[in-house]
């Protein structure tokens, strides 16, 4: 008899496993498709209105479009999140996307390819990828196990930084050889094979209890308690408010950093050239892609503090490193050796990340209910896409007030104060 059940629960595991692994590959699958085509297409149409327009602004203003529904659409979405059916969300929205790309295609045919069209195409695009990214990281914790959600997000890093690294170079030879409308043909179908993709996950694999979803009229009213509802959640879970209150200061120090303050030192300081720079910025995505699928690897701890801990400090290490003043007062060394030692300290700040990037959205995963996931994730990205663009502005005007290397080294011993004031806080203490 013991036997008997032993061997049921063997079987039972093993199918466990078998379709934890096909929701992993099918996920994975869809989203490195429609990341390729994405990014693809924005490497092509930014491109496109460079030539065109010889305007910054312009170019500013795509981006702009592309980057505001995620800040102010970013709460809705996620009420949407915790109140539909995540599948046919993720679904429907891939397919959504798919569709409002390719009606780029007769548009261009009949007008020509004009620079408000594709502004109006990557103002819906971000709205509804608004929506498919908050459902999209709400489901990752109904895709698979606990013990495997490490290794899903570690993944999903994976795919974002192999597509990134992929993508530019595949969309520059396309670019030169093969006319425009290729880029917009091959977005929309990368959209609607991963909405096909994603029609083969099962969205309820580890869903404990699929009956406390949000019920009710949706309106106006019930959106924003909702909305209340989240906040207040976040404030009452300590642990994970602080670790908000951290990840935000991440945010705006790393990512301006990196984007403002770097590139103006190796540009403008030390004048290295396109090729150098062209490296150090590739760095970070072969970092981010090594140390994403090493971590999955990796068997997952209980504690992620000491890991966070670890990663912040390295962040702040390396930027504080690279703002060394007598770095940049003068060039003392060869071209050569200071790319070689931006390449090795953006591997490291890109490492460092990934240590603590991974952890954070773990814990969020893990601490958060389902029922509440939808509005953890947007706040998560509501915050990351309105702080990043803030950090940016601050940054670039310091750099033009000041020499670049004194903002890059505050704000890697900032970071460094940082860590000191997580390992001495006792809501942080739990994670």
């Amino acid at each position: 008899m013991m036997e008997s059940l032993n061997t049921q629960a063997t079987i039972a595991e093993q199918a466990a496993d078998k379709n934890e692994k096909k929701n992993i590959n099918l996920f994975l699958w869809g989203k490195f498709v429609s990341l390729v085509g994405t990014y693809m297409y924005s490497f092509a149409m930014s491109l496109y209105i460079l030539k065109q327009t010889g305007s910054g602004t312009t170019f500013a203003l795509n981006l702009l479009l592309s980057a505001l529904p995620r800040v102010i659409l970013g709460p809705i979405a996620g009420v949407l999140a915790d109140r539909m059916d995540r599948r046919k969300m993720v679904v429907g929205m891939d397919m959504l996307s798919g569709i409002t790309v390719l009606t780029l295609l007769p548009l261009s045919s009949l007008y020509g390819l004009r620079i408000p069209f594709i502004y109006a195409n990557t103002l819906l695009l971000s709205i509804i990828n608004t929506f498919f990214a908050v459902t999209i990281s709400a489901s990752l914790p109904n895709l698979v196990r606990k013990e495997s959600l490490m290794k899903i997000n570690s993944y999903n890093q994976a795919a974002e930084s192999v597509s990134s690294i992929v993508s530019p170079m595949l969309g520059g030879i396309i670019y030169h050889i093969l006319p425009i409308r290729l880029f917009i043909a091959l977005n929309g179908i990368s959209f609607i094979l991963s909405a096909i993709s994603e029609m083969f996950i099962d969205f309820n694999f580890s869903r404990e209890k699929v009956e406390e979803k949000i019920t009710g009229k949706l309106d106006i009213k019930a959106i924003f308690t909702d909305m209340k509802t989240g906040f207040s959640f976040l404030k009452e879970q300590k642990a994970l408010f602080s670790l908000f209150k951290f990840a935000i200061l991440l945010n705006f120090f790393v990512g301006p950093c990196m984007n403002v303050t770097l590139p103006f030192i190796i540009n403008n300081t030390l004048s290295l050239s396109e090729i150098h720079f062209g490296i150090i910025e590739g760095s970070f995505s072969v970092g981010a892609l090594l140390s994403s699928l090493i971590i999955a690897r990796l068997p997952e701890r209980e504690k992620k503090l000491p890991a966070l801990l670890l990663g912040l400090g390295c962040v702040g290490a390396s930027q504080l490193l690279m703002g060394l003043p007598v770095l940049s007062l003068e060039k003392l060394f060869p071209d050569n050796a200071y790319a070689a030692y931006y390449m090795l300290m953006m591997l490291g700040i890109s490492i460092s990340l990934m240590i603590v990037n991974i952890p954070i959205m773990v814990i969020i995963q893990r601490l958060t209910p389902d029922h509440m996931m939808g509005r953890m994730m947007s706040l998560t990205q509501t915050i990351s896409s309105a702080i990043m663009p803030l950090g940016l502005i601050i940054m670039g005007m310091l750099v033009d007030l000041m020499p670049a290397y004194v903002p890059l080294f505050i704000s890697g011993f900032i970071l460094l104060l940082t860590v000191l004031m997580m390992k001495r806080s006792v809501a942080m203490r739990e994670l």
